[in-house]
């Protein structure tokens, strides 16, 4: 049974000794593997996504994650599809992806450690951004990387893996229009927490592989 669990990010400690400075130790770098290729990737989302804004919280009740693997990467880009979504509970929203992916990092492990942490991207095609619209304003996120901690888990004897995601405080987005207490504008302190379970399966055929982290 193997088992990755994500961790917070760290600075490396620099020890200083008689003028000289230990380098820090490199951990292991992950890779997202399939028992097979090509792959298709799909993807269901665990709870509720809540996005968190000067707007308020947008919470969605499904999502669904889409991809492709021709190999074995440390990164993997899948698109997502939600609805159910709510501002404040009280406001249908949409959100329209407008072809942007979510690109997920494997990331490393920490020295000493058999546990991986991940970060991930949001990637646009040109000036395209995520649009997020209710009734009262529109919020569009663009383009940024090195988002978060992506946390990835396998359990055994199950082909899946699991993954969860938490971006607190660093997510940029601009507010059309007034809405919330600071009105309308461009800010970095936003939040988005979601979890979704990750299934591989051959690509013509459909056939269910396995899929994991590895080394």
């Amino acid at each position: 049974m193997r088992r990755y669990r994500g961790v917070g990010l760290t600075l490396a400690a620099v020890f200083a000794i008689g003028g000289l400075v230990a380098p820090a130790a490199l951990g292991q770098a992950g890779t997202f593997t399939a028992s097979d290729y090509a792959a298709t990737i799909t993807g269901s989302q665990i709870g509720k996504n809540v996005l968190t804004t000067n707007a308020g919280k947008v919470e969605c009740t499904h999502g669904t994650f889409h991809g492709a693997m021709a190999d074995k990467s440390q990164t993997l880009t899948v698109t997502a599809s939600y609805s159910g979504c709510q501002l404040a509970g009280l406001f249908v929203t949409t959100i329209d992806m407008n072809g942007c992916d979510y690109r997920f990092k494997a990331g490393e492990t920490e020295a000493g450690e058999d546990a991986y942490v991940g970060t991930v991207d949001i990637v646009c095609p040109g000036s395209n951004e995520i649009v997020v619209t209710t009734s009262v304003c529109v919020i569009r996120i663009p383009s940024q990387n090195g988002l978060g901690v992506v946390t990835y888990e396998t359990t055994a004897g199950e082909p899946d893996l699991d993954a969860t995601l938490d971006v607190t405080g660093s997510l940029k987005y601009t507010i059309d229009s007034g809405c919330g207490p600071t009105g309308s504008g461009t800010f970095t302190n936003g939040s988005y927490v979601t979890a979704m379970t990750l299934f591989a399966e051959k690509a013509v055929f459909l056939d269910p592989l396995g899929f994991e982290i590895s080394d």
